[in-house]
């Protein structure tokens, strides 16, 4: 069962940026690297399990960036790349920890849907 984090607002606008592919401008929000990141959430703050979903989630989204979607797994100089679907979700599932709601919004008055 789904809990009622993936109800939220937060997680109805990560859907809608995923399904826009916009992975790039989603991964720097998750990474910390975005002009968009206020500070508020931090990992720092997160259960064990919810940094490991976080991070699954930075490299799901780095591997969306860099090869899109359209294959689960890539090959680059002997190394295999994968995406992680499941690891999203149940980040989703969690409440997106490490991502604030602000933040997101903010990308989206600059870059609507």
């Amino acid at each position: 069962m789904k809990s009622d984090k993936t109800a939220s607002p937060l997680i109805a606008i990560l859907r809608q940026v995923m399904a826009a592919k916009r992975y790039a401008a989603l991964y720097e929000i998750v990474v910390g690297i975005s002009k968009y990141n206020k500070g508020e959430e931090s990992p720092i703050d997160m259960s064990e399990y919810e940094q490991s979903a976080w991070q699954l989630v930075i490299h799901h989204l780095e591997y969306l960036s860099k090869y899109g979607d359209s294959t689960p797994m890539v090959e680059v100089n002997g190394r295999k790349w994968f995406a992680h679907p499941e690891q999203f979700e149940i980040w989703l599932e969690l409440g997106a920890p490490g991502v604030a709601l602000d933040e997101l919004q903010s990308y989206l008055d600059d870059f609507p849907i």
